[in-house]
């Protein structure tokens, strides 16, 4: 809108009005002005979403991790304490996918290893076998492969298994698509029917490379 449009423009001189305002604002004003401090004063917007991880509101944390790429310790900690600490599922997915992204190996590890205990909730695992693909995390694979080549007691549909081969053609390596192909002849039909689409869709791209 026109308001939007002029602060964004104003700069320093606006931003530090929006910043106290953001302050006792709620939902959807608070997003909104967010959106203008984020370009009107990317530092302070910054400053503020790191503040913001902490705010009672749930959808204005979520706004705050909404593109913000951690770059020292100190940030890619405050978001993994978010993921810790989190009871809103949507929040918490996006603190995930944010550590997963980073590529950071230490990091990727530590979150699967969490997901893993949680051996009578599988939950957990599962969105992150997900967003791992969707993410593109090559440094995830060998956290997928196992989810792949180890069948659950407490996924008796093998949902966990369905999703890693999905993130399995996601990653497209070529030891990614040795496993799907392997499950080509898996015990599951659910699994098998999977890898055969994975293996069909890679086909046809290379067809048209």
């Amino acid at each position: 809108n026109k308001l939007g449009f002029v602060l964004s423009g104003m700069g320093e001189f606006a931003s530090g009005g929006i910043v106290k305002v953001l302050k006792n604002t709620e939902p959807p004003i608070s997003g909104e002005l967010f959106s203008i401090l984020k370009k009107s004063d990317p530092e302070k917007a910054r400053l503020f979403a790191k503040e913001a991880f902490a705010h009672k509101n749930a959808s204005m944390r979520l706004e705050a991790l909404e593109g913000f790429k951690p770059t020292t310790d100190e940030e890619r900690n405050a978001i993994f304490n978010v993921f810790l600490k989190e009871k809103n599922k949507e929040v918490r997915d996006r603190a995930i996918y944010i550590l997963l992204k980073t590529g950071n190996e230490d990091i990727v590890d530590k979150l699967f290893r969490i997901a893993e205990r949680k051996i009578f909730n599988r939950e957990l695992l599962l969105k992150m076998v997900k967003l791992a693909g969707q993410a593109n995390v090559q440094k995830a694979f060998k956290h997928i492969e196992r989810v792949f080549r180890k069948r659950s007691f407490f996924d008796k549909n093998d949902n966990l298994r369905v999703a890693a081969a999905i993130s399995l053609g996601r990653l497209n390596t070529a030891e990614a698509m040795a496993l799907i192909k392997k499950g080509l002849t898996d015990k599951n039909e659910k699994v098998r029917n999977m890898c055969e689409i994975i293996v069909k869709l890679e086909g046809k791209e290379n067809k048209l490379l």
